[in-house]
């Protein structure tokens, strides 16, 4: 009996982590006006970003970019989209064992501020039951529009 218990176990989570279909929607950039020069506005995203957390990956005057290594921070279903399983949708998000990381990328121009947001999340159910997830995620663009609205404070 026991033994069964722990097939019919082992086949439900595996049937679990066969539903999983990846996010349908687009990333998004999230683009604000704004009266500062394209320095101010990159002295500006490298001082939020480091008040952030973010460890600079690279920071181009030049081309107007500034890029983060990955950090790992909590996502939450509001501010990306990281799929269905079985049917729920962010199930993985609202799962405590779920990890994730957050990069940003911060483009300026004379007037003009984007900023995206790569999400990467891994589901780590531990045991031997049910194997580990790396999940496709996309940012909804909440996260996005707060670093941009912090940064262009910061101007």
């Amino acid at each position: 009996m026991r033994r069964a218990m722990t097939v019919m176990s082992a086949t439900l989570l595996a049937a679990c982590a066969a539903t999983y279909a990846p996010p349908k929607i687009t990333p998004v950039d999230v683009t604000r006006s704004s009266s500062a020069s394209r320095s101010d506005l990159l002295r500006a995203a490298r001082q939020v970003l480091a008040s952030e957390g973010f460890q600079i990956a690279s920071a181009d005057e030049a081309s107007g970019v500034v890029s983060t290594l990955p950090r790992r921070m909590r996502v939450t279903p509001d501010q990306a989209d990281c799929g269905t399983n079985i049917g729920v949708e962010n199930a993985y998000l609202r799962d405590g064992r779920t990890q994730t990381s957050l990069a940003v990328n911060v483009i300026a121009a004379d007037r003009r501020l984007t900023v995206r947001a790569s999400v990467d999340a891994f589901y780590a159910p531990g045991g031997s039951v049910m194997q580990p997830v790396t999940l496709q995620c996309v940012s909804k663009g909440a996260i996005e529009s707060e670093l941009a609205a912090k940064i262009l404070n910061a101007t």
